[in-house]
């Protein structure tokens, strides 16, 4: 798993970020703006709460 401070070292375009147990997508709002335009994001959660 890589460090949020080092997304850098790991990003190429077009990727796929997969968050597994992502809850309300905390971690994943701060990456979408640092990750290259035409990442795809996915996030999973089973916590229907979580969810909404």
């Amino acid at each position: 798993m890589a460090h949020m401070g080092a997304l850098h070292a790991v990003t190429e375009a077009g990727m796929t970020v997969l968050d597994w147990g992502c809850g309300c997508g905390r971690v994943l709002r701060h990456m979408v703006r640092r990750m290259p335009a035409g990442t795809r994001f996915i996030g999973v959660d089973i916590d229907p709460e979580a969810i909404a």
